[in-house]
């Protein structure tokens, strides 16, 4: 009976394990009638590295701008990320999705932690990708990343399939919220 009950529980613990709690924490709309709405982070790396990722989708009218944003631990190093630099997706069958970053990354947008024994710096580069980008990521799952820096090319490997779940999560729950018009006034 205790083997069952611990299996059951990492049974229901699989199924909740990266969207349980995910959440949008902004929802805003700009003067001019524009509308942000980003997911949450959530980490994604594997061996305790502790890369996360975040979707977010501007509108306006009937335009939709989705962008993806990383947050990156460096130890001891602060690279830069140049406008056009890219992001490689590996997905599980093989195909790879480049994005291009089109914002310069640089020490002014660090956050960094002092350790006792090292200082470690969050960079946090942002890619636009497409709805056909985002299905094929939910479709296939991201096995591994690849970013270029001013350093070189960094590899990520991404814990099981959390990297789709995560964008999966986040696109259904800013689809939900973009069903609910909302104007400058809502929530006042």
């Amino acid at each position: 009976m205790k083997r069952f009950l611990v299996i059951a529980a990492f049974a229901v613990w699989s199924l909740f394990d990266v969207a349980y709690g995910q959440q949008i924490y902004i929802d805003k709309v700009e003067e001019d009638g524009t509308r942000l709405i980003c997911a949450q982070y959530v980490g994604v790396g594997k061996m305790g590295y502790g890369t996360s990722v975040s979707l977010s989708c501007g509108t306006s009218g009937d335009v939709f701008l989705w962008v993806i944003s990383l947050n990156i631990p460096y130890y001891e190093s602060h690279p830069q990320i140049d406008k056009g630099r890219f992001l490689l997706l590996k997905l599980k069958n093989g195909d790879i999705i480049e994005l291009k970053n089109d914002t310069e990354v640089g020490p002014a947008d660090y956050t960094y932690e002092v350790g006792k024994y090292s200082t470690i710096y969050h960079v946090k580069p942002s890619y636009y990708l497409t709805e056909d980008n985002i299905k094929a990521i939910i479709e296939n799952d991201v096995v591994k990343l690849r970013i270029e820096t001013n350093l070189g090319q960094t590899d990520i490997e991404v814990n099981k399939n959390r990297f789709s779940k995560a964008i999966k999560t986040s696109y259904e729950l800013i689809k939900e919220r973009l069903t609910v018009k909302k104007d400058k006034y809502s929530d006042f």
